[in-house]
């Protein structure tokens, strides 16, 4: 013997001098549950090749992408934000928070920013924006963000973040 996905439907028959009496229809449906769970292999496969791509074309793209979180932690970044802000690896700005590199001419214009895209859950349009690099260099950056979700966590993503001058990425 072998196993099998079935569908099992039971009607109580309509009453008469027996009431204990039911009809039940079971249909083998394991052609059907192959076939869906074949469909979804199919789809995850396609949903885990395109997270790759996207990942690869993230980590190529000659701007800085970087990802906040909800705090404005550094969570995420890409290759050329690690060349745009002067450090060698991500462990050197991860959950350092972008206000901390952010000069204090542009702290408030970088707050009202944070709040917009965790308060009010809107993207930012492109502005100027002076950062510090971690060599105490101050660089100025157009910078553009949308709230996204990550790791099922409210952030966000800095789609834009392009250095001028000397320190482009």
């Amino acid at each position: 013997g072998h196993e099998i996905n079935v569908e099992i439907t039971m009607e109580q028959l309509p009453a008469g001098p027996r009431t204990d009496r039911l009809v039940a229809i079971i249909r083998d449906v394991t052609r059907r549950t192959v076939a869906q769970q074949e469909k979804d292999m199919k789809a995850q496969n396609l949903v885990s090749e395109s997270q790759k791509r996207y990942q690869r074309l993230v980590e190529l793209c000659p701007d800085a992408i970087l990802v906040q979180s909800h705090e404005g932690n550094l969570i995420y970044i890409n290759n050329s934000g690690l060349r745009l802000l002067g450090a060698s690896q991500a462990q050197d700005l991860m959950d350092k928070n972008l206000l901390e590199l952010t000069h204090s001419d542009d702290i408030e214009i970088a707050k009202k920013r944070h709040q917009r895209l965790f308060k009010e859950r809107l993207e930012t349009s492109p502005a100027e924006i002076k950062l510090v690099r971690l060599d105490g260099k101050t660089i100025v950056v157009q910078a553009a963000s949308v709230p996204i979700s990550y790791q099922g966590k409210p952030a966000a993503h800095p789609g834009v973040l392009r250095g001028k001058g000397e320190f482009q990425p």
